[in-house]
């Protein structure tokens, strides 16, 4: 009879266990490493991401194009400035402790108020200023300590820090630049962002000449000499009468109300109208000037109105607005200083001067010509070039630039522009370049 074998149990040794948690345990560290290491580059990526976006926020995006050029934007072509703190990027107003919301509760609490401008229009000017943030969009609240932190976690370490844990250091390596750092994932300084551990500090530098361009070697301006006419007070010179020129969009520049008649004496001789300001409400040069007018006193010209230049005047000749003085330096010299007509020459010389008008620190600042340069009215196109003090810096952003009369003891006569029905040039300034040529 045969008889069946007891079937044989078989299992795993105590060795084969051992070698199989040792594998998985080896496989789960390298598992963990790999993970921690992505998680590392991760973190890493992001701190580079911010920090690019905290640049843009300053300087606007070097990727927006508009006609061949960056387009313009960002806090320092807004305000003028590098911000003080990123807090400044993130919210308009706020307390100089960050546990206070509204001005009432910061300053009952002795904390200082942080306004900044509110966009406004600077009717000197003509430019648009101040904050029109936010220059960084966050999905919380500017006040809480972690609104913008780096890929690291990183955040404000009390309530007057308003860098968000970041670190901000200003006028590095040189005057005027400004550097954002992270200190990476050890938190502390040293270090660099290539480093493999992700324990160096990563950063964004900006340097002062991607904000600002030196003007100081001169702005060149194409200039028309504009001839002063006897035959035509308007800025039309189609039109020789008040009525057409200003019928016809023009601006009468005072005078006789017809032309052919160039001073008081031959205008009223013909029983015509003399104004001695281009607008007739005001009587004198002080009034007329303060509300943007040009004076024009008792005129210029011969008192035989068909005489049209001193060389052949056998009457008077009058070469200012006021007709007692006869020479430029007496003329120029009166307070306010009268306006010098000439000799009805071809080509009378005049004085001029430029200013340029830019945002700076919050507001509108004007930027003057050191050099006051004279132009040769004959109705030719002038180069010339204005030069101003050593290290003028001028901001990214929109500027105007103007021309005005230089006149005797006014100095640079910014209430009448040249030529006088002119109007103030906009100009873009873009980071790293010089400004260009401007015709006037």
């Amino acid at each position: 009879m045969n008889k069946t074998s007891p079937t044989l149990v078989q299992g795993f040794t105590l060795i084969e266990m051992t070698v199989v948690l040792l594998l998985i345990t080896l496989l789960a560290s390298v598992a963990i490493r790999e993970t921690n290491s992505l998680s590392f580059q991760v973190r890493y990526e992001q701190t580079q991401e911010r920090l690019e976006r905290i640049r843009e926020a300053i300087l606007g995006n070097p990727r927006q194009i508009i006609n061949g050029q960056q387009a313009i934007s960002g806090f320092v072509a807004d305000m003028g400035r590098l911000p003080v703190d990123l807090h400044e990027l993130l919210e308009q107003n706020f307390c100089s402790d960050r546990t206070y919301s509204t001005q009432t509760t910061c300053e009952a609490a002795s904390k200082i108020w942080k306004p900044q401008p509110d966009w406004a229009f600077d009717s000197a000017s003509g430019l648009w200023y101040g904050w029109r943030g936010p220059y960084l969009n966050i999905s919380g609240s500017a006040v809480d300590k972690d609104a913008f932190v780096d890929g690291w976690g990183n955040f404000a370490a009390n309530n007057t820090d308003h860098d968000y844990g970041w670190k901000l250091s200003s006028n590095t390596p040189e005057t005027g630049d400004l550097t954002v750092f992270s200190y990476g994932k050890d938190q502390s300084a040293g270090g660099n962002c290539s480093d493999s551990d992700y324990a160096g500090d990563c950063s964004v530098h900006i340097l002062k000449r991607d904000y600002q361009t030196d003007i100081s070697p001169g702005i060149t301006v194409l200039v028309k000499g504009q001839r002063f006419s006897l035959d035509s007070h308007c800025s039309n010179a189609l039109y020789t009468t008040r009525a057409d020129c200003e019928t016809n969009g023009g601006t009468w520049y005072g005078g006789c109300s017809e032309s052919s008649f160039a001073n008081s004496a031959t205008c009223v001789a013909a029983g015509k109208i003399w104004n001695s300001c281009s607008i007739t409400a005001f009587t004198t040069q002080t009034d007329c000037e303060a509300n943007q007018g040009v004076w024009y006193g008792d005129g210029y010209g011969c008192s035989v109105a068909t005489q049209l230049d001193k060389a052949s005047c056998t009457g008077t000749w009058h070469s200012c607005s006021d007709k007692n003085q006869i020479t430029r330096a007496a003329c120029e010299a009166t307070i306010p200083a009268s306006n010098w007509f000439g000799d009805g020459s071809s080509s009378e010389s005049r004085l001029l001067c430029f200013n340029i008008y830019h945002r700076s620190n919050g507001t509108i600042v004007p930027l003057n010509s050191t050099s006051t340069l004279p132009i040769q009215e004959d109705g030719n196109q002038h180069t010339m070039v204005f030069s101003f003090p050593l290290n003028t810096n001028i901001n990214i952003g929109q500027a105007i630039v103007a021309l005005y009369y230089q006149r005797g003891s006014d100095g640079c006569k910014t209430t009448m522009p040249y030529p006088l029905d002119s109007k103030p040039v906009t100009l873009t300034v873009h980071p790293r370049t010089s400004l260009p040529v401007i015709n006037w």
